[in-house]
């Protein structure tokens, strides 16, 4: 728990920040509006563009940071102990029904029955759905990553600006990120993309201007028409 900051640079960035905090104001998560004098205190990082650019800004004390790769071995690992099965290098590619109920799911290690299915494919599940003639909305979207590296920290919180954010780490790494791009399932990297990235990270904290960079990297994640996740039960289905 880091706590973060939400920087508006425009006067449309810092309506929709005062909006933000309004909404969580509603639902009593704690968030303070600062002065610029009072932002450079908390983070001295931040001093340069403060001074030029800045609209406004928000602290979320409670804001917390985990590392994905750590959180998902834990999350394996707890899995494991509760008697969860994981099978790897498992690939799903279809499903068999019958009288309305799913009967099996069809791998290329076999079929796999069960009493209830649940499908949380991400990105891919609108792949899967469409062989049980299911249409959604969900389309992959592609984010790319960037990751300083530096000796140490040079901001301690979150810095948050629109969707895009900047991620200190306790050893010092820098994670900038995210491009939201409709392209399909292809989750390589850009000069383009990762360019945006590094000028934001260089125009926030001018510190990262002398940082290498020590990594990029993109994934896909499910996004929707409406921005609205889909949950609940299929149609259909009764499992």
């Amino acid at each position: 728990e880091c706590g973060g900051l939400y920087l508006a640079r425009s006067l449309g960035e810092a309506a929709s920040l005062h909006a933000f905090a309004a909404l969580l104001h509603d639902i009593e998560i704690e968030i303070e509006r600062l002065s610029l004098d009072e932002l450079v205190e908390l983070e001295p990082a931040l001093s340069e563009i403060a001074t030029s650019q800045l609209k406004a800004a928000y602290s979320l004390p409670g804001e917390a940071q985990l590392r994905n790769p750590d959180h998902l071995r834990a999350l394996k690992l707890a899995c494991e102990r509760h008697g969860v099965k994981i099978r790897s290098a498992c690939e799903a590619t279809g499903f068999e029904c019958s009288n309305g109920k799913m009967t099996g799911v069809r791998t290329n290690l076999g079929l796999l029955p069960a009493d209830r299915y649940c499908i949380t494919s991400g990105a891919w599940t609108q792949r899967l759905l469409m062989g049980l003639g299911i249409t959604t909305g969900i389309i992959p979207i592609r984010g790319q990553m960037v990751m300083f590296k530096c000796d140490q920290p040079p901001f301690r919180r979150v810095l948050n600006e629109g969707p895009r954010y900047l991620v200190p780490r306790d050893d010092g790494r820098v994670l900038v990120g995210s491009t939201e791009e409709e392209v399909g399932f292809d989750k390589s990297t850009t000069d383009e993309g990762v360019g945006e990235l590094v000028a934001l990270a260089h125009q926030l904290v001018p510190a990262l201007r002398d940082a290498p960079i020590e990594n990029s990297w993109a994934g896909l994640r499910p996004g929707s028409f409406d921005g609205f996740p889909y949950i609940g039960r299929m149609p259909g289905l009764d499992n």
